[in-house]
């Protein structure tokens, strides 16, 4: 009996040991693979990402870019400008570009025609103006051949890209533009002076003002620009750079359109 009692009671401490020794719960049980219960969840009752919404296009009203259109003279004829010095060019319309229904290009092909033609026989000295309009702006854009120029993005404003107005053409109405030359950034601040008839066509009058800026008067650079309805651009004057360090004669210069040219050579003169 001694022994057998002395077998038993290493069975009953072993037996504890592994009682003791076994899981608890059901978070550590094991499945196969020795994957846990959550592991082998499957793949539909897993939590799904949310969706990424795409942003909706936006269009603008076909009214909201038509309303400028009086602004611009789609007909046929060459627009001649003249301006001081012999200086001045021809632009013609060329076309209206409808983008994605959000903006619209209207496009204008130009050539040089000034006291200094077209040097050693190279032909015409060209340029492209596009005009974008968005639902709240139009800006002017320039695309500069003249073989003879080495700035590619302006005529004769300095400044580029130039926004011809933003928001409502009203008196008093007023925005910003930043602008780079050589690679040094200035602010343009650009006004409606004022709203005006010249017989039964609206004609509006834009100015901008650069400040801190060397080389012109007060280091100040001025710009005035005058739209027509049915012509658009008539006029465009600016202050020119000292030379020197001496003040200029003329506090302004540009140019202006003088007469509309159609095929056949007759001209319109424009009364200004």
């Amino acid at each position: 009996m001694k022994k057998l009692k002395f077998l038993i009671i290493p069975l009953v401490m072993s037996l504890v040991v592994l009682a003791g020794c076994a899981p608890k719960g059901e978070e550590n049980v094991k499945t196969e693979a020795n994957k846990t219960v959550e592991e082998t969840k499957k793949p539909e009752e897993a939590k799904k990402p949310e969706e990424v919404k795409k942003p909706v296009e936006e269009k603008v009203d076909a009214e909201v870019l038509n309303r400028f259109d009086k602004y611009f003279y789609k007909g046929e004829d060459e627009l001649i400008y003249i301006g001081m010095a012999e200086y001045g060019f021809m632009a013609k319309y060329d076309k209206e570009d409808v983008k994605d229904a959000k903006e619209k290009v209207v496009v204008y092909e130009g050539a040089m025609r000034d006291g200094m033609g077209e040097p050693e026989g190279k032909g015409p000295r060209e340029f492209t103006v596009s005009y974008t309009v968005d639902k709240d702006k139009i800006v002017e854009k320039i695309d500069n051949r003249d073989y003879v120029k080495n700035k590619k993005t302006i005529l004769n404003s300095i400044i580029e890209n130039f926004v011809v107005v933003k928001g409502e053409v009203k008196v008093g109405n007023k925005w910003e533009q930043g602008f780079k030359i050589e690679d040094k950034e200035y602010k343009a601040v650009t006004e409606i002076k004022s709203l005006d008839k010249k017989g039964d066509k609206d004609e509006f009058v834009v100015e901008s003002t650069v400040k801190d800026i060397k080389g012109y008067k007060d280091n100040t650079y001025v710009e005035r620009r005058t739209y027509r309805e049915g012509l658009g651009l008539i006029m465009l004057e600016y202050r020119p750079t000292m030379v020197n360090g001496q003040e200029p004669m003329d506090d302004f210069i540009g140019y202006s359109l003088n007469y509309l040219k159609d095929k056949d050579g007759n001209v319109n003169v424009i009364e200004r």
